[in-house]
């Protein structure tokens, strides 16, 4: 800007201040967000791109840009995860960056008496802000997506490697479907976590819903009965099939100290904690 470039931009920015409940609500009142139940913590989101753009307008060239986050408070958190779509927050940034373009163009044009390189100045710092803001936005539902898998596959893997107790000191741990390397690590931090927390000294593995068990997986869990061992459990394997007892047999690995029955009741029987009735 050839003028006193604060002056004339402490005038747009008081300008936006006055406006800005109108800016928004203009937004606001697009058929996509009117419809939302609660349009609160979008709005605090468009008042924060204001402020920054505010912020910006009076900052000199040489200040770095302020690190105040769009997405700051945790109703703005909750919007993003689950009640509106990021595409929504976006265009509606969109639609705030053309508002006040349009603002300019058509009034405070004339107000101010903006010069074209003036104008072009504040059209490619609006530039700047939106693709910013957007960034910012884009960055942030990554990072929720990446939480939110991260937390589905933890649950997936405490669902995956059930303990049971059955007595004080004796649980089941019944494996259900496909078992592969990372469910093998999983099962051994799992197991041995939780038999030294719940002082657990017989635990039994019943395989019987396990369709197979490649070489890998069966290496981990002759990994995590010998891991066992070490802390003093005693470890029964029920429900093995034929064609995971051939791939332990393959694989030359031998299940030392381990109990080995054909199924669960067979196993509580002969641990006494249950009666043969026959």
């Amino acid at each position: 800007m050839t003028r006193e470039r604060r002056d004339i931009s402490q005038s747009i920015v008081n300008y936006l201040v006055e406006n800005e409940n109108e800016l928004i609500s203009k937004v606001l009142s697009h058929e996509d967000m009117s419809s939302l139940h609660d349009t609160a913590p979008l709005r605090d989101i468009f008042f924060q791109f204001l402020h920054r753009f505010q912020e910006n307008l009076l900052a000199s060239s040489s200040r770095k840009r302020p690190l105040t986050p769009l997405i700051g408070n945790i109703k703005e958190q909750q919007l993003m995860g689950n009640s509106v779509a990021v595409t929504t927050v976006i265009d509606g940034l969109y639609d705030m960056s053309k508002t006040i373009w349009t603002m300019f163009k058509k009034e405070a044009q004339d107000i101010f008496n903006l010069t074209a390189d003036e104008l072009l100045y504040i059209h490619d710092l609006l530039n700047k802000e939106i693709k910013y803001a957007v960034k910012e936005v884009l960055n942030f539902h990554v990072s929720l997506s990446n939480q939110k898998e991260e937390k589905f596959n933890e649950k997936l893997n405490e669902l995956s490697v059930p303990i049971i107790n059955v007595t004080g000191n004796t649980a089941i741990c019944p494996l259900i479907g496909a078992i592969d390397e990372s469910r093998g690590r999983y099962l051994l931090h799992e197991t041995l976590q939780q038999c030294k927390d719940r002082k657990i000294n017989r635990l039994i593995f019943d395989l019987s819903g396990v369709p197979k068990i490649d070489d890998i997986v069966a290496s981990h869990l002759n990994l995590v009965i010998k891991s066992l061992d070490l802390i003093g459990v005693y470890i029964t394997l029920t429900g093995v099939r034929s064609n995971i007892a051939m791939t332990v047999i393959q694989q030359d690995i031998t299940f030392e100290k381990v109990s080995i029955k054909a199924t669960v009741k067979q196993a509580l029987t002969s641990m006494e904690i249950i009666k043969d009735n026959n």
